[in-house]
């Protein structure tokens, strides 16, 4: 476990230095290693895992730079589109590992989502014909939460089209419907005037007073829809009310006309607040102008002549500053937990200020007991069923009548119950702000006791709850009363996902500068073109500009087109070593498929099918390599052409191997298989070990290559490819033969050579027929050339010296010899025309030495196989006995072989077929040769010498 989480770590900290060790100032050679070495390990590394360790149990294992690499593949956005698979992987177990880089890297991925509506939305903006309205709301509405990072202003002016051209065909008053709802003009009202940025408030102002003087040019339906969405703002922007000011001027057009008679622009209730109202503004003008439009009004109020105080100009003079007081008020309540006072005791308390038999001295007293228990919002209710807000009216129209000096000790703790019902109950705010009378009945109570400042400041709190309707600005108001500032950030203000410390960092800002590119091309490939074409049309903010980096990490991630460039470097190469660089880029990208897509065709492997790569490489394959370089590059050719070979082995393309295939049938030069021999001036400069090790390498690539191709061609179909492949199993046969060059001397064996070459002779003989397509050499010829020279293998290396007792030859050699011989058996079998060819299988026994030397022939070098160590010497041997005991010739032969065993051939058979301690495939071939045994048929006379009888 330790050595694993050690592994882990290494691989981890590999992808980070990968990743993270990347300079514009290194060569591109390098920056183009980083990459690959970075994909390769993480694709590898997610493999690993998945193999090794459920997601749930990420956290109690992984180490600390495994975390980190998890985090760096998460946001690398080439990784993501080109192995989506890998990528979900990271993102589960990143979620495990570590919350915080989790959380970066979903905002980082709605970021991303919202980039890619907005493209999207221009995109379908700009197409002809129908589009689908709601499509495009939906992504114009994700856009625009990605617009402070972007900045591009065009999308802005495309929704606002959108907006203003929701009908097929909208007149100019149309157009600005989307103008003409509170929340737009509240928004403006608030926050587009208070923008700091010069060119945000003078285009807010610019948009108000167009509104508010555009009257004439608007259709009534318009203007009406304008002032019914305006009412709402009013108490915002009036905040901006100012005789001096052209805004200013326009918001107070609103309140100078008179609503009477039909000549005002806003209804009476909206209108006469809005005059109120403007006895809180700062600006001591407009508070003389309210005043003034206030007298006009309440001197042709209803029944203004019977109601206290009369208006005149010694009045007014007086209260230009009425409610500009020196001590706001605190409008908060309690909210206790238990009741202190008991109902009933507020019932009583009540009835006395309600009762006019009581001393109105007593029921002052109980006004103001009353305003200290309603500091408890629990005992509203109570009052609110004794119609506490009717009665409080009710003494304040008596004491606004000519003789309401009686009643004037009440109205100070009447007036702090209404505020105190006011502030708890938001319904009965709306519903009382609707009753001009009231509204009139509490300035003229100001105006009584203008010189009482609590009274003053108390009608100036209820003004606050009344007129605003919860919506104004502290800083553009003197308001009586302390209030929790209203929020100083618009709520429908676009606020990136990501915070300024994570758009810091290298890996965030670089997935949102591709994917901003990618969605603007509409896909890799797209992009890919514009990367490579020479007109390049800047169209959005330079910092969203790909980087050279990004340039490079993009080309590089996605297969296509680094395939491309691979064949791009390698037919403009100028020397081996950059041809070479171009295939282990290729071999990585087949490495790549291979780790990220289970059984299934990878990129790599779709794109090489529809790349004329053949003729690239086909100049190298032409010809005999010159020198060592060429044969390094001829090397690393061949295992590239073997990896991928591999790879498509369930689904390999009949085009890669009828290029293959005729290849290698080429006449002159044939380089590919006449390089599995060495020339005699190759042979004499043997003594150069690295020139040997380079050539050793290249044939055991070029075997390896065709044992491959004989394998991939199991399934083949294709009639022409088929007839190819046919005469390359003979011609490759005769090739093979030739390399087994045996002598009786071991010193002059190859040993890595000879495996080698039996390996591929074991790969070449599986398939039926493999001699019989040579236009010069016969079948049974060709068998019996292989014949000889595995049996001179087999009696050489492994009988006379003991078996593998003595034997210094590898496992892997007596392993291929035998596997031949069995096959060699059946391809015998079929194109033998009798069977005289079973005696070619019997050898001298024996040494070769003089003293020794008889003329015995038998099978008697296959017995000592049937008890070599290696179950599959055994299993393959005891096969090649039971093919050559199907001919009567065989079983004598065999017979003969073991007259010197105790048992004999009968015995021996017997003894490992019930060795219950052998492998039952070894004691399956022990059966079939008794089987064999028994169904030889026996002369009816005694035959003089016939050992069978």
């Amino acid at each position: 476990k330790k050595k694993l989480l050690m592994v882990l770590g290494s691989l981890g900290d590999s992808m980070c230095y990968h990743k993270s060790n990347i300079s514009l100032e290194q060569p591109e050679a390098v920056l183009v290693h980083h990459r690959m070495a970075f994909v390769s390990i993480s694709l590898f590394a997610v493999r690993l895992l998945q193999t090794l360790l459920p997601v749930e149990k990420a956290s109690h294992f992984l180490p600390e730079p495994m975390s980190a690499a998890l985090f760096l593949v998460s946001l690398d956005m080439p990784v993501s589109l080109e192995y989506p698979n890998i990528h979900e992987a990271v993102v589960a177990y990143l979620e495990q590992l570590n919350s915080e880089n989790y959380s970066i890297y979903k905002r980082t991925a709605e970021a991303v989502y919202s980039l890619e509506c907005t493209c999207n939305f221009l995109s379908d903006v700009g197409k002809e014909g129908e589009k689908n309205l709601l499509e495009l709301v939906e992504l114009a509405d994700q856009a625009l939460h990605s617009f402070s990072y972007h900045q591009h202003f065009p999308l802005i002016k495309e929704i606002i089209c959108i907006c203003s051209k929701i009908k097929p065909v909208s007149s100019l008053c149309n157009g600005i419907h989307f103008l003409l709802h509170p929340k737009v003009l509240y928004e403006i009202s608030a926050f587009g005037i208070q923008e700091p940025k010069n060119e945000v408030n003078a285009t807010a102002k610019a948009i108000l007073m167009h509104l508010l003087q555009g009257r004439l040019w608007m259709t009534a339906l318009t203007w009406n829809k304008f002032i019914e969405s305006l009412c709402p703002v009013i108490p915002v922007l009036q905040g901006y009310a100012d005789t001096e000011d052209p805004l200013g001027n326009c918001i107070l057009l609103l309140s100078k006309a008179s609503s009477e008679a039909g000549e005002g622009i806003l209804p009476c209730t909206t209108w006469l607040k809005s005059i109120l109202r403007l006895l809180l503004v700062k600006k001591p003008s407009v508070r003389v102008l309210a005043l003034k439009l206030l007298a006009s009004h309440l001197t042709r109020e209803e029944g203004a002549d019977t109601k206290r105080p009369s208006i005149d100009a010694r009045v007014l003079s007086r209260v230009t500053d009425l409610f500009i007081v020196k001590k706001p008020i605190e409008l908060k309540l309690d909210d206790r937990r238990e009741l202190i006072i008991k109902l009933e005791t507020v019932e009583k308390v009540y009835d006395i200020f309600i009762s006019d038999d009581i001393d109105l001295i007593l029921r002052k007293s109980a006004a103001e007991q009353l305003a200290v228990i309603m500091q408890d919002i629990k005992m509203h209710a109570v009052v609110k069923k004794l119609c506490l807000t009717d009665k409080i009216i009710e003494y304040l129209n008596k004491c606004v009548s000519q003789d309401g000096e009686v009643i004037e000790c009440l109205v100070q703790p009447s007036l702090t119950l209404l505020r105190k019902v006011l502030c708890a109950d938001p319904v009965l705010r709306v519903s009382l702000s609707q009753q001009p009378s009231l509204l009139t009945l509490l300035f003229r109570v100001s105006l009584i006791f203008h010189e009482d400042c609590t009274i003053v400041t108390e009608v100036g709190a209820l003004f606050c709850l009344l007129l605003f309707d919860e919506v104004s600005r502290m800083d553009m108001y003197h308001l009586p009363v302390h209030v929790l500032g209203h929020h100083a950030v618009s709520p429908y203000s676009i606020v990136l996902p990501l915070s300024a410390d994570c758009l810091a960092l290298k890996p965030v800002s670089d997935m949102l500068r591709i994917a901003w590119n990618l969605s603007w091309y509409h896909g890799s490939d797209n992009l890919l073109k514009q990367m490579n074409s020479e007109a390049k049309i800047q169209e959005f903010l330079d910092t969203l500009k790909l980087s050279t980096e990004d340039t490079l990490t993009l080309k590089m991630t996605h297969t296509a087109s680094g395939l491309k460039d691979c064949l791009r470097s390698i037919v403009q190469a100028a020397a081996h070593r950059e041809v070479r660089a171009a295939l282990t880029r290729m071999s990585f990208y087949l490495l790549n498929d291979r780790l990220s897509f289970k059984g299934g065709t990878g990129p790599c492997g779709i794109t090489l099918k529809s790349l004329s790569w053949h003729t690239t490489l086909n100049r190298f394959l032409q010809v005999l390599p010159a020198c060592t370089e060429d044969e390094k590059l001829l090397i690393d050719i061949i295992h590239f052409l073997n990896k991928l070979l591999k790879e498509q082995r369930k689904n390999v393309s009949v085009e890669l191997l009828n290029w293959l295939l005729e290849l290698l049938l080429r006449h002159s030069p044939n380089p590919l298989l006449e390089l599995l021999l060495l020339t005699e001036s190759q042979a004499r400069e043997e003594a150069d070990d690295i020139r040997t090790a380079v050539r050793q390498q290249l044939q055991k690539e070029l075997v390896a290559l065709f044992n491959t191709l004989l394998l991939g061609s199991v399934a083949l179909t294709d009639r022409k490819c088929l007839e190819l492949f046919y005469v390359f199993q003979t011609q490759l046969a005769l090739k093979l033969l030739q390399c087994l060059r045996v002598t009786d001397a071991p010193r002059f064996y190859g040993l890595p050579s000879l495996e080698r070459t039996l390996r591929g002779m074991a790969h070449l003989t599986a398939f039926p027929g493999w001699s019989s397509h040579s236009p010069f050499t016969k079948p049974l010829e060709i068998c019996v050339k292989y014949l000889s020279g595995l049996l001179e293998v087999i009696t050489s290396f492994y009988v006379e010296r003991g078996g593998n007792a003595m034997s210094f030859m590898g496992k892997g050699v007596t392993k291929s010899t035998v596997l031949c011989l069995l096959h060699l058996s059946h391809e015998m079998m079929a194109q033998a025309q009798s069977s005289e060819w079973m005696s070619l299988w019997f050898l001298p026994l024996g040494s070769h030495s003089e003293e020794h030397a008889t003329t015995q022939q038998g099978l008697a070098w296959l017995i000592p196989l049937w008890v070599d160590r290696d179950p599959e010497v055994r299993f393959t041997s005891l096969g090649l006995g039971s093919a050559l005991t199907t001919l009567e010739t065989g079983c004598v032969a065999l017979a003969n072989s073991c007259q010197n065993i105790s048992g004999g051939l009968w015995g021996t058979v017997v003894n490992i077929l019930l060795d219950q301690s052998e492998c039952s495939m070894v004691r399956r071939e022990a059966a079939f040769i008794f089987q064999n045994l028994l169904v030889i048929p026996m002369p009816s006379e005694i035959i003089k010498g016939y050992t069978w009888q």
